[in-house]
């Protein structure tokens, strides 16, 4: 049983909580990302991501509060774990939230794990960054 991994990541963007919340949840417009070449809707609270690293992650959504509150279950054949996002309507804009927490399948991948989780995780703020201020009026 390997140790969990733990990355926390907090951000305020410029827009109002409803646009980032839109933005963040909607999984038919994913283009905007620039870590993904492909996102699949395989159900109702069920999707697979595919990686432009050649990996795909499978996502399962265990909770879904507008505006507040996104949290789910993911995995794919280096890792499992889950992810939640919390945003907060604050003076100027949105504070966001990501906590990704995971266990490494193979133990050699605990090296690297917490360095790719960071940078996963700027790169998508980057992203969400980039496209909020294209996006405003």
């Amino acid at each position: 049983d390997m140790a969990e991994i733990i990355c926390t990541m907090e951000e305020r963007f410029p827009a109002p909580v409803e646009t980032v919340w839109n933005l963040v949840t909607d999984l038919d417009h994913w283009q905007w990302r620039s870590d993904l070449k492909g996102l699949t809707i395989t159900g109702p609270d069920t999707f697979t991501e595919h990686g432009r690293d050649g990996f795909s992650t499978r996502f399962t959504i265990t909770c879904r509060k507008a505006n507040a509150l996104w949290e789910f279950t993911l995995e794919n054949e280096n890792l499992t774990g889950t992810w939640r996002g919390e945003f907060r309507a604050v003076e100027d804009g949105t504070r966001v939230t990501f906590t990704e927490r995971i266990q490494p399948r193979k133990w050699w991948m605990r090296l690297f794990a917490r360095r790719y989780l960071q940078s996963q995780q700027r790169r998508y703020f980057e992203d969400l960054q980039r496209t909020l201020v294209n996006r405003a009026p």
